[in-house]
């Protein structure tokens, strides 16, 4: 069945009108597209598919629809990558309207650039292998030691560092069936939270005014209703151990929470002491993170893998459903508020 499909595609104003003539199981709402655009290829978003197109063109006599066949199909070259929720989009169109910007500059605002996963070969150890045939090689017997040592698996470019000249060794290693060699995805090659800090407190007996904060956000949340909390406290009188433990609540209560701050560097900091106390249940968002990083935790986050956002204003656009907290440090700091582009404040 053909299907057509309504794009956005920064930073053009309109929506364009592609038809779908392949599988369209990837080509969904939300999905990241490649599009011809004149004589050029760009990037877009889908916000709407149908099996009839919505695209007109405008007389000054009157308004007729487009020959659907006229339409240009979608560029499968790259396929179709996920960003967004259908619910999500609602959002992004009520942001558009609100600020008078177009939804093709909001979603281009909202959503990270992807970043392609690092590629790395591995080494695996294999039953049943010949291994009487591997004869008095001594390179052959410690790289079968190197990898009895590391459960079977070792990084190729890591043993080409520790054993000169080992190719022709994997070669045979290979054709005897002792070795397999395979290519994947390389998960550690940037780390979103990088190692546990030892520094932050991992139980924190609150006071009593802190104990009635939590309470009053806690049970507010709880009951569904939407209400807006102002914490008053000097630097250092335990604000954000209040954020942690209202996190904690509504977390345990498999709702969502999205925590921003005024600048990039109070991040880090902010994440150690969250993890700290609630664990690696957290994506991090802003413009100051390696890309494949900030791609990632949207990616944990819209797959419903991480239930919590923290970063600075553009993670108001997280990717998460059902949200029950959500938390501005500094509110009243200016730079939740941006100038450029889509002009918007991120506390509003």
């Amino acid at each position: 069945m053909k299907f057509y499909v309504d794009v956005a595609v920064p930073p053009l104003p309109n929506l364009l009108s592609y038809k779908v003539e392949s599988d369209s199981s990837e080509a969904q709402v939300g999905s990241r597209i490649t599009v011809p655009l004149g004589r050029r290829t760009s990037v877009g978003y889908i916000v709407h598919k149908s099996e009839t197109s919505s695209y007109k063109i405008n007389n000054d006599t009157q308004t007729s629809f487009l020959d659907e066949d006229a339409l240009k199909p979608i560029d499968y070259s790259i396929p179709p990558e996920p960003c967004f929720s259908p619910s999500q989009l609602n959002f992004f169109k009520k942001v558009s309207n609100y600020y008078g910007s177009s939804l093709s500059q909001v979603i281009d605002v909202a959503v990270p650039q992807s970043a392609p996963c690092k590629k790395i070969k591995i080494i695996n150890l294999l039953d049943g292998g010949r291994l009487e045939e591997i004869g008095k090689s001594a390179k052959a017997k410690e790289i079968i030691q190197i990898l009895k040592e590391n459960k079977g698996q070792y990084s190729l470019t890591e043993l080409n560092r520790r054993i000169k000249s080992a190719a022709p060794i994997l070669k045979k290693l290979s054709l005897l069936n002792i070795i397999s060699i395979q290519e994947q995805d390389d998960l550690d090659s940037v780390d979103a939270l990088g190692e546990k800090t030892t520094w932050a407190q991992t139980d924190v007996k609150l006071n009593s005014f802190q104990e009635q904060a939590v309470n009053k956000i806690t049970d507010s949340s709880a009951a569904g209703e939407f209400k807006t909390f102002l914490l008053h406290g000097i630097t250092g009188s335990g604000k954000t151990e209040v954020y942690i433990e209202a996190a904690r609540e509504v977390l345990a209560k498999g709702k969502a929470v999205i925590v921003i701050v005024p600048e990039i560097a109070l991040t880090p900091q902010l994440i150690d002491r969250f993890r700290a106390r609630l664990g690696d249940n957290i994506g991090t968002l802003h413009s100051g993170l390696h890309k494949r990083i900030r791609w990632d935790s949207w990616q944990r986050l819209l797959n419903k893998k991480s239930f919590m956002a923290i970063g600075a204003r553009s993670a108001i656009f997280a990717p998460v459903e059902d949200i029950g907290l959500i938390i501005v440090d500094e509110e009243h700091d200016g730079s939740f508020k941006q100038s450029e582009g889509l002009r918007y404040n991120a506390r509003d």
